[in-house]
């Protein structure tokens, strides 16, 4: 019934993992729930873990809000927060992440900008005068960050979460595709129709040709080089540098591979019986 935090950096096309149509799909009920990869599952395992954690360095108790909070002045914004602060009006955002790309040093206001604009949607939603957010990074690093609403930042949201609802969920008009994944599920198949390219399209099929073409260069030179290092490495699996650094290394590796033709010739029936098919659309330039 609403855009939550996890959603605002997606609706503004500002979100690498998730597109403004992902949203469209899932608000709409044309988005099939996927299972949990592992992050996300260790990131809820871990979250008392880290709200316990901040508790103990900022001397600070916290408690959960078991239920989902509304804007008062625009219904269509949702908040589902991990912690409040007790006897404060602040809110507590608790993550896990393998990653330290984005994170500036605790205590600053320096994070990923997809959680900044998620908290900057609870700052609205709630009317809290700041929100902190507990990292754990590669399960050793812990750091505390503080975020104060930022009034044009505010609005910039509000007014792009607004348009989103408004303009493409309620009235089921799907966004511009961004993404690979949103063009094969606008188009998926194709009419069998022809189309005549403007002076538009000719100069983008032009420009993606000469990309390719350097691109196959570029992978011929890597394969001469790739060719080159392994004949003066030879048997050797590792090559380090005079301090003892590691510079590469060529090791064996043993692995099976499913013999599908020769399971299809011995077990026709069973192999159609476990068969899929699926259609792609195949893009081939020139």
């Amino acid at each position: 019934t609403g855009l939550g935090g996890s959603d605002a950096a997606a609706v503004m096309g500002l979100n690498p993992w998730k597109s403004p149509l992902d949203v469209y799909l899932d608000k709409t009920g044309q988005l099939m729930e996927s299972p949990d990869n592992p992050a996300m599952y260790w990131g809820r395992v871990l979250e008392e873990i880290v709200a316990r954690e901040y508790s103990l360095r900022t001397r600070t108790k916290v408690r959960r809000k078991n239920r989902i909070l509304r804007h008062r002045k625009h219904p269509w914004m949702l908040a589902n927060l991990d912690r409040v602060l007790v006897g404060g009006r602040g809110i507590l955002e608790c993550k896990t992440t393998a990653r330290t790309d984005g994170w500036g040093p605790s205590g600053s206001d320096e994070i990923p900008l997809t959680y900044y604009l998620q908290l900057v949607h609870y700052l609205a939603v709630t009317g809290s005068p700041f929100a902190d957010l507990a990292v754990l990074i590669g399960g050793r690093d812990f750091r505390t960050y503080r975020i104060h609403p930022d009034d044009r930042t505010l609005e910039h949201l509000i007014d792009s979460e607004y348009d989103f609802w408004i303009n493409h969920v309620l009235v089921k008009n799907p966004p511009e595709p961004q993404t690979e994944s949103d063009l094969a599920w606008l188009y998926p198949k194709d009419r069998g129709s022809t189309l005549i390219a403007d002076s538009d399209l000719k100069s983008a099929i032009s420009h993606y040709l000469k990309l390719k073409d350097e691109e196959k260069q570029i992978h011929e030179k890597k394969k001469d080089l790739e060719v080159l290092i392994k004949q003066e490495v030879k048997q050797h699996a590792q090559v380090l540098d005079k301090k003892g650094r590691q510079l590469l290394s060529w090791k064996h590796h043993d692995h099976s591979r499913f013999d599908s033709s020769a399971f299809k010739q011995d077990h026709d029936e069973l192999y159609q019986q476990y068969s899929k098919t699926s259609t792609r659309r195949v893009l081939r330039v020139g």
